[in-house]
């Protein structure tokens, strides 16, 4: 499966660009196939999901070029012969046209014309990018999450120590005034392992003002110490409780669904939760979590599902669950089973973004989105438009490799954003890291 792309081009067709790139493998090598992948964008920011197009005659595909003109855009090309070849590209959609032109004209590449209105809209995204700020913030935390509550700023997070994320003796939280102090904050213990029959991994924990009050939603291991018993759970914060103290948390309780059994993709089969966020939309109280059955040997694919809440009984869905999102996309599918996770919400005057985790714990981990209007049925998968490239991978920033698991905390005009990464590729742990996007308003967020 080709992994990486080389000689990207774009062309001006019709009232939009038409975007070509030539696969090949995660090596750099060419693939046999004479093949391109095409999408069509409208504005140069977002891009349809682009689709392999098969070309006419022998690959590998090499010297390509692109000319654009009109409502179609011509292809030039060599092939494994070194003969010249051009085909015409028709289509703005996934519904793209190929027709070869015979005898293969002399083409140059040429530049793509916008208006000095668009580029500027350009370039002024590209100014309000992240401030990328050292990293690490915080060694061997992973899927990280910070948010401010009575004037302090606080980190929760999975413990990774060693890269160990199973053997977890507690649930920690640590606390500072100000974001920077957080990488020398003391971590305070506010569940250890046994309590509540729970016996370890203690992962991706979030806290979210739900029904008026602190709720910290988690998943941690039941009984044994092992990835295959973690459940989504919630604990809640005493009324003026310090989220520093053990004894201001309520006893976890599991997440049930409504008819009162734990959360399966298939309810009665045996299944894993985890990753488990809040958002409130247009007057609806909404969880999503990945969830995925494990019976036996048999491991079935993680997907991320959506159902309402009642702020009050946080710990019941008060709605069937729904599917929303499955791992189909080639950067999602390069671990040994598909698997989507690590959702956390954004909402704004005019959208809904939904940024999520795939790829495999390791290099390869990335964070996509996807996207809907506000005003829609969040609950029903078809006002979601997935982005088909990742918006973070370890392309993005030199030596922060796998960055994904993300989360978002405003302070003042400031959007942070919270992920975790590896400094390097073949190191066991994971580690939390901290971005500044200034002045966002709404709208994807540019995390590159």
């Amino acid at each position: 499966m080709a992994r990486a792309l080389r000689d990207p081009m774009l062309a001006r067709v019709g009232e939009g660009f038409l975007a070509v790139a030539v696969p090949i493998s995660a090596a750099g090598d060419e693939l046999p196939s004479a093949q391109v992948l095409v999408g069509f964008s409208e504005d140069l920011v977002q891009i349809s999901e682009a689709v392999v197009v098969d070309l006419p005659g022998p690959g590998p595909v090499t010297a390509a070029s692109l000319v654009g003109g009109g409502e179609r855009c011509l292809l030039s090309w060599r092939d494994a012969a070194g003969a010249a070849r051009s085909a015409a590209i028709h289509g703005t959609d996934s519904a793209f046209v190929v027709t070869e032109v015979s005898p293969s004209p002399v083409s140059s590449p040429s530049p793509v014309l916008i208006s000095p209105e668009h580029a500027a809209t350009l370039l002024d995204q590209r100014k309000k990018g992240p401030v990328v700020e050292p990293f690490p913030l915080v060694r061997e935390r992973a899927d990280p999450q910070v948010f401010s509550y009575g004037g302090r700023w606080y980190l929760v997070a999975s413990d990774d120590t060693n890269g160990d994320n199973i053997n977890v003796p507690a649930l920690l939280i640590r606390s500072a005034p100000d974001l920077q102090g957080l990488a020398q904050a003391p971590d305070h213990v506010i569940l250890s392992r046994g309590e509540a029959g729970l016996g370890g991994c203690f992962w991706a924990p979030e806290v979210h003002e739900v029904g008026g009050v602190l709720r910290l939603f988690f998943a941690p291991s039941v009984g044994q110490a092992s990835w295959s018993t973690v459940q989504c759970h919630v604990m809640t914060l005493s009324p003026g409780g310090d989220p520093e103290r053990a004894q201001d948390w309520s006893t976890p309780v599991p997440v049930l669904d409504m008819t009162g059994r734990p959360l399966s993709p298939e309810p009665g089969r045996p299944a894993i939760s985890l990753d488990m966020t809040y958002l409130e939309v247009d007057g609806r109280c909404l969880v999503v979590w990945s969830q995925r059955v494990v019976e036996e040997e048999f491991v079935g694919d993680a997907e991320l599902w959506i159902a309402e809440i009642d702020p009050a009984k946080p710990h019941r869905l008060t709605s069937p669950m729904v599917c929303l999102l499955t791992a189909r996309l080639s950067w999602e599918l390069t671990n040994d089973s598909n698997c989507v996770e690590g959702p956390y919400g954004l909402v704004s005057e005019d959208e809904v973004a939904l940024v999520y985790a795939a790829g495999g714990v390791g290099p390869h981990y990335a964070t996509g989105v996807l996207r809907a209007p506000r005003g829609a049925d969040l609950m029903d998968p078809s006002v979601w438009t997935r982005a088909s490239a990742p918006l973070l991978d370890s392309h993005s920033v030199a030596g922060q490799w796998g960055p994904g698991h993300v989360s978002f905390a405003h302070q003042g005009e400031d959007l942070i954003l919270a992920f975790h990464a590896k400094s390097d590729p073949h190191e066991p742990a994971r580690h939390t890291g901290l971005r500044r996007l200034p002045g966002w308003k709404g709208g994807q967020p540019v995390l590159l």
